[in-house]
């Protein structure tokens, strides 16, 4: 059996004095689908970035292909919940995608600068864009786009870094119903050739693409979907959500 991609070990991590995540042991292994589900303020985000090494670990270990976390980050895609710049900061679609391409270069952030980016980068960029059915907005501002395809722009952009693990923060978490189907179809034919760990709210939407679901509420146990009863959802959640509904 390949060693897993990605190895947790009694796992804890605080905010000052207070605990989001306590003693969390999981691996994941090439090629899962993993939906990863918990109440707000769970320590579902904090997990995603304990694995990308953007947080250290109060204590327990964390490894990313067999290395620290900082060490294997350009193996990794990400797609974050919010993203952390101005929707009216003056870049294309094009431009912000071709950051996904930074890691790909001993030279970094020198590609930003006009010209410096390779005629390669720019296919890849316009094959990512392809992929997630957002190559016609390649010449458009970021801050002109809507919710939904903000959000496909986000996703092309973690692509084009060629990732082998893909992670993603509630990636439908503002847009609509029919959208979200899009999304999670598109999430499961990408799953063909990478790991994917996806956060969300929805058990029962997500169980019918993921694998295996990882329910964290400061601790974390893991289940296969088909385990994912009346029961785990009350434990997890509470008494305001008894009465969700989860379908295969």
């Amino acid at each position: 059996m390949s060693k897993p991609q990605i190895n947790i070990n009694n796992l804890s991590y605080r905010y000052g004095k207070l605990k989001v995540l306590e003693d969390i042991s999981m691996q994941v292994n090439a090629g899962e689908f993993l939906g990863i589900v918990g109440p707000n303020a769970g320590g579902k985000s904090t997990l995603l970035k304990l694995i990308l090494g953007l947080l250290e670990p109060a204590k327990g270990r964390i490894e990313v292909f067999d290395k620290a976390p900082e060490d294997s980050r350009h193996r990794l895609g990400y797609v974050p919940q919010y993203p952390n710049f101005s929707r009216d900061f003056p870049i294309s679609v094009e431009q912000a995608v071709l950051l996904g391409r930074l890691n790909h270069n001993k030279s970094g952030w020198q590609r930003w600068l006009p010209g410096r980016y390779s005629a390669s980068d720019k296919a890849i960029v316009k094959q990512a864009l392809e992929e997630v059915e957002a190559d016609n907005l390649i010449d458009r501002q970021l801050g002109s786009l809507s919710g939904g395809q903000l959000q496909r722009v986000l996703l092309a952009r973690a692509l084009a870094s060629e990732p082998e693990v893909l992670l993603l923060d509630e990636p439908t978490a503002n847009i609509d119903q029919r959208l979200e189907s899009d999304i999670f179809d598109l999430l499961k034919s990408l799953n063909d050739r990478m790991t994917i760990l996806v956060v969300s709210h929805d058990v029962a939407f997500i169980s019918s693409y993921v694998n295996r679901v990882a329910c964290v509420n400061q601790t974390l146990v893991c289940h296969h979907t088909d385990a994912i009863d009346g029961d785990v959802i009350h434990n997890l959640y509470g008494e305001d959500v008894r009465m969700v509904a989860h379908k295969h």
